[in-house]
Formats: structure tokens, C-alpha cells, sequence
């Protein structure tokens, strides 16, 4: 119920929606990026010829990875201290103790709002850019610069597969 209310106290403000709809701007940049790289016919309508200069590798991924973070950080920094202070201002918090509802229930329901928000915003749209490249790469068997494993892009320091053809 807390997350409930919580996240729709947050979308009822203008501007917080447009700025949530916003930072879902790079997951559709990237998602159309992905696609030039690998459509032979998108490429031919804009008459552009690739030949290879331009990757999606776990460098991109970290790049994306690290725009995405920076947006959902703010989108934190913007949502969350509304979300308690509302609460304490409104004498709401001691409702809602006096109900049969624990301090780390009260916690819970308001980082689980939190935790949709990033899952939402960063989560969910690297999984499934990272998925897409995968698919387009395995349909591609000429190319020797497919992404392996997530652990690529999430720690660009490892060696492994990813980074011995980079």
C-alpha cells in the first residue's frame, strides 16, 4: 500500500513525470543505435557505410550504464526526500506506526518505491539493450567483437573474452 501511494503521490507532479520520461531518452538512443549498427538496410537508407568503426562493446555498455546512473541518481535525489518529509509533515508517520505496520515495513514500503524507479529507469532497459545486442550479434557470425558475458560491461577491468578482442 505504501509503495502504491507512493508512487503515485510522485507521478501526480508534472514535472517529476516528464523528467521519469526523460530518462528513458538514452534506453531509446541506445536501442536505436544497436539497431543502425546492425540493420544493413538502415544503413543503406541513410547512406552510411559503417565498416566496423562503430561497436557496441562493453565500453559502450558502460557508457550507457554510467549516463543511466546519473539520471537515476537524480531521479532519487528528486523523489526521495519528498516522499519522508510529506509523511512528517502531515503527522502521517504516527498513523501509520499505529496501525499494525513496523518501522522497517514503513522503510521498506518507501525504498521499494525507490527500487521500482531505478529498476525501471536502469535496471529493465540495460537488460534488455543487452539482450537485443546479444540476439543481433548471434545472427551476425562474422563478427569477432560479440559481447560474451554481462560481467563485461559491468567490471571493464576483468580480463575475459570481451576484453582480449577489444
Amino acid at each position: 500500500m505504501l509503495s502504491r501511494y507512493g508512487l503515485s503521490t510522485l507521478f501526480n507532479s508534472r514535472p517529476f513525470t516528464a523528467y521519469a520520461v526523460l530518462c528513458m531518452l538514452p534506453f531509446l538512443c541506445g536501442l536505436a543505435f544497436i539497431y543502425f549498427v546492425h540493420s544493413s538496410t538502415a544503413q543503406l537508407v541513410l547512406n552510411v557505410k559503417l565498416n566496423n568503426g562503430l561497436m557496441v562493446s562493453s565500453v559502450w555498455f558502460l557508457r550507457f550504464l554510467s549516463i543511466e546512473c546519473w539520471m537515476g541518481f537524480v531521479l532519487v535525489a528528486w523523489a526521495g526526500p519528498g516522499m519522508i518529509t510529506k509523511d512528517l509533515a502531515n503527522n502521517s508517520v504516527q498513523l501509520y506506526l499505529s496501525r499494525p505496520l513496523s518501522r522497517t515495513e514503513y522503510l521498506f514500503g518507501k525504498v521499494s518505491v525507490l527500487g521500482a524507479l531505478l529498476s525501471g529507469t536502469i535496471l529493465i532497459p540495460a537488460i534488455l539493450l543487452f539482450f537485443l545486442q546479444a540476439q543481433l550479434e548471434r545472427a551476425q557470425p562474422h563478427r569477432t567483437d560479440c559481447l560474451f558475458h554481462f560481467s563485461g560491461c559491468c567490471s571493464p577491468g576483468m580480463p575475459g573474452p570481451v576484453h582480449g578482442r577489444m
